[in-house]
């Protein structure tokens, strides 16, 4: 078997940029670079392929698909001429043949919704617990300090204090902001639907 060229490439998407991500999968595919990997955050690994040959659509198991670790879900996908070329934890990169036609030519903005108030059920549950760690390590930093008298307190508060008012300002700063757009994306989606019908 011949070595296949392997081509490792870092990019930049937030859980609000899936269609941006999407996009550029295709890109990537028109140019002849297939996904082979993803680390779960900036670097994407490719492997040299037939140019355009394959769509790429990103999807995520929920709750109400998770039974057998969604192996059902992936099953019916399968059955639909749908492969996954890789999954990460909840994260699906689904491909398909660009000759049986686009992933969602009928029914698209029905498919956008579904993802979308997939991927911002997601960020409210991270969210949540982020807040969560947020107040505990607040909470406990204070009663730390109470316990503990002289400089031990003063450390454990300062630690904790630091850590949670830091974890909530970069919620506040980076991840409030796209979660914002993911719900703004939701709005617009419902009422192009509502507008359709």
């Amino acid at each position: 078997m011949k070595n296949q060229e392997l081509k490792k490439v870092w990019n930049w998407f937030t859980i609000a940029d899936v269609e941006r991500e999407e996009k550029w999968l295709n890109d990537m595919s028109a140019a002849g670079w297939l996904l082979e990997d993803w680390n779960g955050s900036f670097r994407y690994t490719f492997r040299r392929g037939e140019r355009g040959a394959w769509l790429y659509k990103i999807d995520m198991i929920d709750d109400e698909e998770r039974g057998l670790d969604g192996e059902a879900y992936i099953n019916f996908l399968n059955e639909c001429g749908i492969e996954v070329a890789y999954r990460h934890k909840k994260w699906l990169f689904l491909r398909k043949r660009a000759v049986d036609g686009p992933f969602d030519a009928a029914d698209a903005l029905y498919s956008r919704l579904r993802i979308t108030n997939k991927i911002y059920s997601y960020a409210i549950r991270v969210l949540c617990i982020i807040v969560l760690i947020c107040f505990v390590t607040i909470l406990l930093s204070l009663i730390g300090s109470s316990i503990f008298t002289g400089s031990l307190g003063d450390f454990l508060e300062g630690i904790g204090m630091g850590f949670g008012l830091g974890l909530a300002q970069g919620l506040a700063i980076f991840y409030i902001p796209v979660i914002t757009r993911i719900r703004k994306r939701m709005d617009r989606l419902v009422r192009e639907i509502g507008v359709k019908n």
